[in-house]
């Protein structure tokens, strides 16, 4: 088994404070506004201990060289096209922002027009034999129903995502896949965490669900 993961851009590494809007300013200026002090209250994505427990949920796997786990952190649009091609992994996990219909990843096509779109990474995963696409980013769920029909299966979150729901998530989804667990058991299993967390602080929305592409 081959996974891979990316992860997000450093200068993201705080939550959108409400849902993205069509007007929403352009990456620099949101790489600009990120920096800004009123900006500190809002929680940072907490990328490592997430990839701590991918890693020792397979740790004697990859000892034994059942498991491959790439890292790619910083990840860029060029990353996700050379990784896909060259590694050619089964499970492939996103943890980072998500903008409606878009990743936020740092490159430079954002300027030159081409973002990190649905469509985008459709023309990247299309025949490529992926199982699990699993994006723990917020507003993820247009992936969930645009791609398909192109991996396997596809987790995604249908508004903002708790850092530690979807921390949890993985928690328990990648034990399970490690213990010979379907995707769709598996997903079964760690989806309860969506239930624990309940409502989002009044003013803040609702947290999202974690959604899978095979279920209605």
């Amino acid at each position: 088994m081959k996974i891979l993961y990316f992860s997000a851009n450093p200068e993201f590494v705080r939550l959108p404070e409400e849902e993205p809007s069509e007007s929403d300013p352009s990456i620099t200026e949101l790489q600009e506004q990120a920096k800004e002090p009123e900006f500190a209250e809002y929680g940072q994505l907490g990328l490592w201990p997430e990839l701590r427990i991918l890693s020792d949920a397979f740790f004697d796997a990859r000892m034994e060289g059942q498991v491959q786990l790439e890292v790619v952190p910083e990840a860029n649009m060029g990353d996700v096209v050379r990784y896909i091609e060259r590694f050619k992994p089964d499970i492939v996990h996103f943890n980072g922002h998500g903008e409606k219909e878009q990743l936020v990843l740092s490159d430079e096509h954002y300027e030159d027009g081409e973002m990190a779109t649905v469509e985008w990474l459709k023309r990247i995963l299309t025949d490529q034999d992926i199982d699990v696409l699993l994006m723990n980013c917020c507003w993820s769920e247009s992936f969930v129903d645009h791609l398909k029909d192109t991996v396997g299966f596809v987790i995604g979150a249908d508004n903002r995502l708790l850092i530690d729901l979807s921390r949890d998530f993985s928690a328990r989804f990648y034990p399970a896949i490690r213990d010979g667990k379907t995707v769709g058991e598996a997903y079964t299993l760690a989806k309860v965490v969506s239930e624990q967390y309940g409502a989002a602080p009044e003013g803040e929305g609702s947290w999202g669900r974690v959604l899978l592409s095979s279920e209605e």
